[in-house]
């Protein structure tokens, strides 16, 4: 009889040990859930952000090649924006509807350069109502036609 005892219970596991087996199982599980949301929110803000770095950089782009003569300050979607800076339409889909773009470009009165040639573009691209979500860019440079 002692034989039969001691062969069953080295045959398998208690309930105890399944339950507790278990648990390690599931909240190892939820955590590895809870990582990969997390994993694929940053990835989403990522691109968020290459697009709107991007996007500013393409505003950028128009300001460098056809620099406004006088400041100015507009905000609008990408499409806006390039055709009131006199971009040529372009051969891509510029369809962001997320995205907002501010562009301000103000002279720099103080500088040790001549009067009114340094001028400070900035561009902001946000995507959200939260501060967080967005870029600005700010750029200067001296206006080529206001140089002596």
């Amino acid at each position: 009889m002692d034989n039969d005892n001691e062969r069953s219970s080295k045959r398998g596991f208690t309930l105890i040990e399944i339950l507790i087996a278990l648990t390690i199982m599931g909240l190892a599980t939820v955590t590895i859930l809870g990582l990969e949301s997390s994993i694929l929110s940053s990835t989403v803000r990522s691109e968020q952000r290459i697009t709107a770095l991007s996007l500013a950089r393409l505003v950028l782009t128009q300001l460098e090649y056809d620099p406004p003569q006088e400041s100015i300050k507009t905000a609008g979607d990408i499409k806006q924006i390039l055709e009131q800076l006199g971009s040529s339409p372009l051969p891509i889909n510029l369809n962001f509807p997320e995205f907002q773009v501010s562009v301000s470009v103000n002279q720099i009165t103080q500088s040790v350069i001549p009067p009114n040639t340094l001028m400070l573009a900035s561009v902001t691209v946000s995507w959200s109502e939260y501060a967080t979500d967005s870029v600005n860019i700010p750029f200067y440079y001296i206006h080529p036609d206001k140089i002596q």
